[in-house]
């Protein structure tokens, strides 16, 4: 039972994380970050329980962060696209559910198939770039979160140009960084990540108390995610689309084609 909460809370934060890789950034709807998130911790649990219940071997699925920096792409391109606001959100969750159901199909293929083993025909060189480039769009994906810049030379220029916002976002973000990277190297005990997240939180609200800052004053800083606008309207906030198939009149569908080459890309990511 506590591996289970430990990993219940390590999962949110994640999904949280990974949702605001996707659905934030320049050009993202108002109401983008607080639907993304929805979105993400409900197909995450979804994911768990599917996966717990119906797999032969004992397994547990959570968000993976790979798929996550490539969907990042995918709706950075959405984002900024000239597609009415309106728009973007359903054709963007579209995407990203047929990014999903052709990755189920090809994976499901592939085991009735048996071509499992295909993978030894996969260099080296091959995989080592596809994970380094992961990792490079993750980082900047980090990067584009704790600054809300771009990565470039004007974008860094930017970030470093108000010192109140490197203190506050830029310098705790590392550091953090930091500590998981050394504490998930000394120890591989599964308690360390939440452990990480919940004690630097808390360090994080005490250095805002010892400066004086209310949390309300946090977020009007944009130090804090949110505010989330229309939250808790109904069961249901992020309106999934199973609940309501007339936001699929609202996608642009020659824009979900234009991503075809990146959902092959996830697709064999997965």
């Amino acid at each position: 039972i506590a591996s289970g909460a430990t990993l219940w809370v390590g999962s949110a934060v994640f999904a949280v994380s990974f949702a605001t890789l996707i659905f934030s950034g320049p050009g993202a709807p108002d109401d983008a970050l607080a639907e993304g998130i929805g979105v993400v911790l409900f197909s995450s649990a979804v994911s768990a329980v599917v996966v717990a219940s119906a797999s032969s071997m004992p397994v547990v699925a959570e968000v993976q962060d790979g798929p996550s920096a490539l969907f990042g792409l995918i709706a950075a391109d959405i984002f900024s696209g000239g597609l009415p606001q309106e728009l973007m959100l359903p054709t963007l969750e579209v995407a990203l559910a047929l990014t999903s159901i052709v990755s189920g199909a090809a994976s499901v293929a592939v085991g009735r198939l048996q071509l499992g083993t295909a993978v030894r025909f996969l260099p080296q060189p091959v995989v080592g770039g596809f994970l380094a480039g992961t990792g490079y769009v993750l980082a900047c994906g980090g990067w584009k979160v704790l600054t809300g810049e771009p990565v470039s030379l004007a974008g860094v220029e930017d970030a470093l140009a108000n010192p109140t916002d490197v203190y506050a976002t830029l310098l705790p973000g590392v550091a953090f960084g930091a500590l998981l990277t050394y504490a998930t190297k000394r120890s591989q005990e599964f308690y360390i990540i939440p452990a990480c997240i919940a004690s630097s939180t808390a360090a994080y609200f005490g250095g805002m108390f010892l400066f004086g800052l209310e949390p309300q004053a946090v977020m009007d800083h944009g130090w804090l995610l949110g505010p989330f606008e229309g939250v808790g309207d109904g069961p249901f906030p992020f309106k999934p689309l199973a609940l309501d198939p007339l936001r699929l009149l609202r996608v642009d569908y020659d824009y979900v084609l234009d991503q075809l080459p990146r959902v092959a890309t996830t697709d064999g990511f997965w």
